[in-house]
Parts: C-alpha cells; structure tokens; sequence
C-alpha cells in the first residue's frame, strides 16, 4: 500500500469527471484541467481536490454515482481492455483485484463468497468525498460488467455505508438494482453462477498483451 503522498489517479479517469462536469454544465476552475496536461498519474491530492469541486459545483448529491455508470472502458487506461478481453466475468473480476491500481491506488477491491452470493467489496483508502467516490466506484463496476456480458449480468444488490445522500428510490431507478445503505461494506453482490457468464468482447491474445502492460505499469 502507497502512503496517501505517494497515491495516484490515471488521468484518464480525470478526464472523465472533466467531462462529466462539461455535460453537466458544471463550471471548474480552470486550473484543475490545466494541470492535467501531460501527466501520466495524477497526485491523490489533486484527485481529491477535483472531486470537491465537481460535487461542490453540481445540484444533483448523485454526481458520483452517475459518474460511475458513464464510465467507458477507456476511462480506466489498459486495466479497462483487460478487463473486457477477458473469457468470463469471472476471470475479468480476479484481474480487477488484481490489477485496480493501474486505475488508483487510493482505493482496493476484495472479493469473497458468502451464503448463497458472491461480493464484489470496494475499500477505499481516501477521506475527501467518500461516500461519491464509493458509489463511483460501484457503479463503474456494475455499468462495466453489464456492458461486457451484452446485459446479461444481474447483480442481487448494492450495499453502501452511508445513509442516502438522495431519495433511496432514484438509486433503484438509476442502477436497476435494490441498494442498501448503512451498510457494514461497500459492496456489489451477485449470484455465483453469472461468474461463468461469458463476455462478448473475450480476445485471448489481447487480453495478454494487456495484462504484460499492466505488469509494466506495476513493475
């Protein structure tokens, strides 16, 4: 684990909530973008600063969350072609555990089997905006997992450590799914059998060549 000085973004990610806020009509100072230019990880503290603002300019408490399901592939740099070349959900999932600090570092997933679901857990490791990042986070890998497996994936629900930052019903509405708060964990759960759920963009050979470049990345 990086020291929270040491933590950082791919700025492609940043470019999406740069993006996000441009369709949202939400105004950002300039200099948020400026210093973007160029880098090739972007420092956890600008990170942070750049979510304060994007939540602090939008009217809508679930700017996180609809970040989270606009997230595209490419937003997450090679990890996002990993994970969508991969044979099944289940093999794109166990890349993602391993492979997520290609995305940041600021933040872990765990997976784990419990009664009768399997559970995606998200644990981030950042305090300035928390409870949007978290559900960033989740509805970036629910909006993901839907796309790679043609629709087909299914989650049971979403759980989340904080009260609702909006009306519980527009969560349902937004992610199709039922969503508990004041939850234990930050987590997606899903039936065991949609682990072998096929996925539709599965290349073997590129999914290779992805994973040596994630490697590199983390060399």
């Amino acid at each position: 684990m990086h020291e929270s000085s040491e933590q950082s973004v791919t700025p492609r990610y940043s470019q999406a909530m740069l993006q996000l806020a441009e369709r949202l009509g939400i105004s950002l100072p300039d200099y948020l973008s400026r210093r973007l230019v160029g880098l090739q990880r972007v420092p956890i503290q600008w990170q942070d600063e750049l979510w304060e603002a994007l939540c602090q300019g939008s009217d809508d408490p679930l700017t996180g969350l609809q970040l989270g399901l606009e997230i595209q592939v490419g937003h997450l740099d090679s990890l996002g072609m990993l994970l969508v070349t991969c044979d099944t959900l289940g093999e794109a999932l166990e890349e993602l555990l391993e492979y997520t600090p290609v995305i940041s570092d600021g933040g872990d997933f765990q997976m784990r089997r419990e009664a009768d679901l399997v559970f995606i857990e998200y644990l981030p490791r950042f305090d300035v905006r928390q409870a949007e990042r978290a559900e960033a986070a989740l509805g970036s890998l629910l909006n993901l997992t839907r796309w790679a497996t043609g629709g087909r994936f299914q989650p049971t629900a979403i759980w989340l450590r904080h009260a609702p930052l909006a009306a519980p019903e527009r969560y349902r509405e937004l992610v199709g799914c039922p969503v508990h708060f004041a939850a234990e964990r930050y987590q997606l759960g899903f039936a065991p059998e949609q682990l072998r759920l096929p996925q539709i963009q599965a290349n073997s050979v590129l999914r290779d060549h992805l994973r040596y470049l994630a490697d590199q990345m983390l060399a």
